[in-house]
């Protein structure tokens, strides 16, 4: 595989979880910014992080709360984010 290529996977690697990262902490805000339980805009940011928050809650307790979910999502797609950072800036050093 040829640099240009390279780079251009790895930039779009990098700005995937860039993106997955914001959503979180867009969930993360509206979680913490929202007191109604019953709340549309709370129902709504649930619904956009559902797809990141399931595998992590799947490997906790069952009865841990929403926001323990959120934010143990947010600390793994973090690390995430900052280990394929990390690689695709030593993968394209000179």
């Amino acid at each position: 595989m040829s640099t240009p290529e390279l780079l251009r996977i790895l930039l779009l690697i990098r700005m995937i979880a860039f993106l997955l990262f914001m959503y979180l902490i867009f969930g993360w805000i509206v979680e913490r910014a929202t007191r109604d339980p019953a709340s549309k805009v709370r129902g709504f940011a649930r619904l956009v992080c559902s797809p990141l928050t399931r595998p992590v809650a799947s490997l906790m307790r069952a009865e841990a709360p929403y926001p323990l979910v959120l934010r143990n999502t947010l600390y793994v797609f973090a690390f995430l984010w900052f280990a394929i950072f990390a690689i695709s800036e030593y993968a394209l050093a000179p």
